[in-house]
């Protein structure tokens, strides 16, 4: 079977573009924060056997699975309540309540909005008044659309995918320290890249953020297992 690569790629990318770069990027610190952390559980007893090899892996990937559907299910609701403040507030405007104004304008505040002069932002609070009354949105039962289960989806897929070439040289290499040291080597080189995307997003210096970051992680993760975490 012939797989378009490119192709898959520019969905992968299109499916993770549902999430902010921010949701993004602290997804990925937490992901590869826990599973650095944890293999230090490796070190907790006396001798370390290959079934505590495997508990720890199965502890990894069990913790992040967790997390990610906790997290992706508390963001996945608070998108659902956000469209139901947007609709309030719409109808507010649309029916001349004189806390419209104010509520749209604190909503919106925050955003690419506050970019706006005060005339313009005037004028979108005078284009999201002009319209027909929606239905009362008190009225309405909201709940989650396919595109919010997509985004929930998205980050247990981030939070899973990360872990697993942390854990896998545990499986892999026969050598639990050598294995245990390429873990700690991928999980601060992973840090290393989300200190690299914080800095070009916050068009602050990527190598010194890169640098800085995987230092923390790869000082946290050696702790943690000699500590036997």
């Amino acid at each position: 079977m012939n797989i378009d690569r490119p192709r898959l790629i520019d969905r992968v990318k299109h499916f993770y573009a549902r999430l902010s770069a921010g949701d993004r990027l602290g997804d990925a610190f937490y992901a590869v924060w826990m599973p650095g952390v944890s293999i230090g559980l490796i070190n907790a007893g006396q001798q370390i056997t290959p079934p505590d090899v495997v508990n720890v892996v199965v502890i990894c990937l069990g913790v992040n699975a967790v997390w990610g559907v906790i997290d992706g299910v508390t963001v996945m609701y608070s998108t659902v309540i956000e469209r139901a403040k947007n609709d309030r507030i719409v109808w507010d405007l649309r029916s001349g309540e004189r806390s419209g104004t104010v509520s749209a304008h604190n909503h919106l505040d925050g955003t690419i909005f506050s970019a706006l002069p005060p005339v313009g932002q005037a004028k979108i609070l005078a284009i999201l008044a002009d319209g027909e009354l929606p239905p009362d949105p008190v009225k309405n039962r909201y709940g989650p659309r396919r595109d919010d289960w997509l985004i929930a989806l998205a980050i247990v897929g981030l939070d899973i995918g990360l872990a697993l070439p942390i854990v896998v040289p545990l499986l892999l290499v026969s050598d639990i320290h050598m294995a245990v040291y390429i873990s700690r080597l991928v999980a601060t080189i992973a840090f290393a890249a989300i200190g690299w995307g914080y800095a070009k997003n916050l068009n602050r210096q990527p190598w010194l953020a890169m640098l800085g970051l995987g230092a923390l992680g790869f000082a946290v993760f050696t702790a943690a297992y000699e500590a036997g975490w």
